[in-house]
């Protein structure tokens, strides 16, 4: 139980940073995909996405956007 806690606590121990570029909600990064991914494979994507770019000069899609 307690290596458990503990990799908990080193994912979370940078906070949310990854910025969605649909919903603009602070995310981590495991809860995050590139949004140049989706453009490939989905061209309409484009007119719900702000053009945001948070970490790593990225633009990233939260896991929620990306499904709907």
């Amino acid at each position: 139980m307690e290596n458990l806690i503990s990799k908990f606590h080193s994912i979370v121990s940078s906070g949310p940073l990854f910025s969605c570029s649909c919903c603009d909600q602070l995310w981590y990064k495991h809860s995050v995909t590139l949004a140049d991914k989706v453009r490939l494979s989905n061209a309409t994507v484009e007119k719900y996405l702000l053009n945001k770019k948070s970490v790593e000069n990225k633009e990233w899609l939260c896991n929620t956007c990306m499904k709907y």
